[in-house]
């Protein structure tokens, strides 16, 4: 066993002074197990949705606690929670999931006001926010916050109510989750242009996630017990890990025992790999459109 482990990992004659680890058929291994994984996580996503998914955070009170937060912070009025936007945002986002499409307009041409007109809800002032592929309220706010467009539409005084959904489904053979955010303000007897002139948002956004929060929870699915996207990200970060462990002790060892090798630079190899840890720890996942 010992003989083994120093075969596989260590510098030694028994494998030409390079670790077995290290060789490119190992690499070539370490990128079919990868593959491999990546296979397997969508098997069990199709087969087993309770056990891996888009297992997100994200709820209709946490964001409306959130952009509240931020009104408030910039001296607005707080929007409230109403139950005929949060049903147009639901119908948005079961129209984007039965259409394939990731768009503020339908290939149809249904605009977000044509869903708020089937609710009964009459607006003055409407506005819609989309998302994907965040894990929480935090991060979904967060990234609107950071978008000039979609600040303006979050910090819009104009705005009194604010409807969310956030629907699971498969958009382009891909599981998602679609978060969808209506803002509006309702007509009253005060003489007002069109509404389809008035209705224009000032900022569009959208974004994928995992759970579905609608105002029904009968209608919520079961929330997987691990989040694919995060398991993903760990498995790069174990593989690549390994690697630079693996390089750094070889590095150490050849230097000691003033190994020569004709080929190989290890220190590349571990910048490379820094470089990669370095940019799956700095990519966030989650679009606003």
């Amino acid at each position: 066993m010992l003989n083994f482990l120093r075969h596989w990992f260590l510098p030694h004659q028994t494998n030409n002074h390079k670790p077995k680890a290290l060789h490119l058929s190992s690499f070539v291994s370490y990128i079919l197990l990868a593959i491999a994984l990546q296979l397997v996580f969508q098997i069990v996503i199709v087969t087993r949705p309770q056990v891996l998914g888009l297992a997100t955070d994200i709820t209709a009170s946490q964001v409306l606690t959130l952009v509240n937060q931020d009104r408030l912070q910039n001296g607005l009025s707080p929007v409230k929670p109403d139950p005929l936007l949060d049903r147009a945002a639901e119908l948005k986002a079961e129209d984007m999931f039965a259409k394939n499409y990731w768009s503020h307009v339908s290939p149809q041409g249904a605009t977000p006001w044509d869903f708020i007109n089937k609710t009964g809800y009459r607006y003055l002032y409407a506005g819609e926010n989309l998302a994907r592929d965040f894990a929480t309220s935090d991060q979904v706010v967060k990234a609107w916050m950071n978008s000039p467009s979609h600040r303006a539409n979050i910090l819009n005084p104009k705005y009194q109510d604010m409807g969310l959904a956030v629907v699971n489904g498969n958009m382009g053979g891909e599981e998602t989750t679609l978060v969808v955010e209506m803002f509006g303000t309702k007509q009253t007897n005060t003489p007002v242009v069109s509404s389809a002139s008035t209705a224009q948002p000032e900022a569009e956004t959208t974004s994928l996630s995992d759970n579905r929060v609608i105002t029904n929870p009968v209608r919520t699915p079961v929330k997987p017990a691990l989040n694919v996207l995060s398991l993903s990200k760990d498995v790069s970060y174990l593989i690549a890990l390994f690697l630079l462990m693996m390089l750094g002790v070889d590095a150490y060892l050849v230097r000691k025992k003033k190994i020569i090798r004709a080929s190989g630079n290890n220190f590349a190899h571990m910048a490379l790999l820094l470089f990669m840890l370095l940019a799956i720890f700095i990519t966030q996942s989650g679009a606003i459109l």
